[in-house]
């Protein structure tokens, strides 16, 4: 089943409304491919992102929920005030995708150990 059928919505409504969307993050889209999206977000998107993500800071699990949690919200809102005429639940669907996306992009999983630690309890996520 495709997206637009799971959201209800026609083709021709889901392309109307991704294209809001996709003017509002971007200031161009350099390449689309079924994948998604390849393309310069403009630089309130990434204020948006970057004043709720702490860059160069370890994270742990509950940190890393937090933050992922505030940016989907932040950047939900962001596209909704921005927009008319959007469907909330592709506003979400696009959101999660995106923040995926950037996350993967940005941070890297391992393993930290603090200073004089020499358990293996301390999993950190660092960005």
């Amino acid at each position: 089943m495709k997206v637009h059928e799971e959201l209800n919505m026609t083709e021709p409504q889901y392309d109307r409304q991704m294209k809001k969307i996709r003017d509002c993050v971007f200031l161009e889209i350099e390449e689309e491919t079924e994948d998604g999206f390849l393309g310069q977000i403009k630089p309130e998107i990434m204020k948006v992102l970057l004043d709720n993500i702490p860059i160069n800071e370890g994270m742990d699990e509950a940190v890393f929920s937090k933050v992922l949690s505030t940016s989907v919200e932040k950047l939900e809102t962001h596209i909704t005030a921005e927009t008319t005429g959007i469907s909330k639940k592709l506003v979400a669907v696009f959101v999660n995708d995106f923040i995926t996306q950037v996350f993967t992009g940005i941070f890297r999983l391992e393993s930290r150990q603090e200073d004089g630690d020499d358990s293996n309890d301390n999993d950190m996520m660092y960005g």
